[in-house]
């Protein structure tokens, strides 16, 4: 009679401890996971806009550029903001000194950081000594007042033409540096 007790003792602990470690198991697979889920990342615009013009103010009131495009589509996903046609009006002391547009853009960095490509122009506003420089790409920052390339550019003005590689334009001074490979040619009157 012990041995029966003791096999079915030994029965009665067997299939607790496989009903425990099933329970275990069965708890894992269908529990779900603590790691967070990683999904793809797409790229999809989340609004956009047609023939936007915005103008943005100093601190203590007057215009410190004004940006126009014909089309515009934000992206979450990188926080960035693509642009068709884009032209940007920088203004000095409430008064527009320079003018830059292209055929595409994009805006980055919270919007501190313009790309300008296709047809890049700067130019000098109608009223003041023209003045005109083309570029294939500009890396623009309209709040600083400062824009820079490391492409070939051509600069126009009355009687002169410049050549160069490079540049970096500091708008509030009234100072445009050349990098590299400049050529100027200059047409006597």
């Amino acid at each position: 009679m012990t041995d029966s007790l003791d096999w079915v003792s030994f029965l009665k602990w067997f299939f607790l401890i496989l009903g425990a470690a099933g329970s275990f198991w069965l708890s894992q697979v269908t529990a779900p996971s603590l790691e967070k889920v990683e999904r793809p990342v797409r790229h999809e615009q989340d609004y956009f806009a047609t023939k936007l013009v915005a103008k943005i103010l100093d601190n203590t009131g007057p215009p410190r550029y004004r940006f126009e495009a014909d089309f515009v589509r934000h992206f979450p996903d990188d926080d960035s903001t693509e642009l068709t046609n884009p032209h940007f009006v920088l203004f000095r002391e409430g008064v527009p000194s320079w003018l830059a547009s292209a055929k595409k853009g994009q805006v980055r960095e919270k919007g501190e950081t313009v790309w300008l490509r296709d047809q890049v122009q700067i130019r000098r506003p109608p009223d003041m000594l023209p003045w005109t420089m083309d570029t294939s790409e500009l890396r623009l920052r309209p709040k600083e007042q400062f824009a820079e390339t490391d492409r070939a550019l051509e600069i126009r003005s009355q009687r002169q033409t410049v050549n160069a590689v490079g540049m970096r334009a500091f708008f509030s001074e009234k100072r445009v540096e050349l990098l590299s490979q400049v050529r100027g040619r200059h047409a006597p009157r």
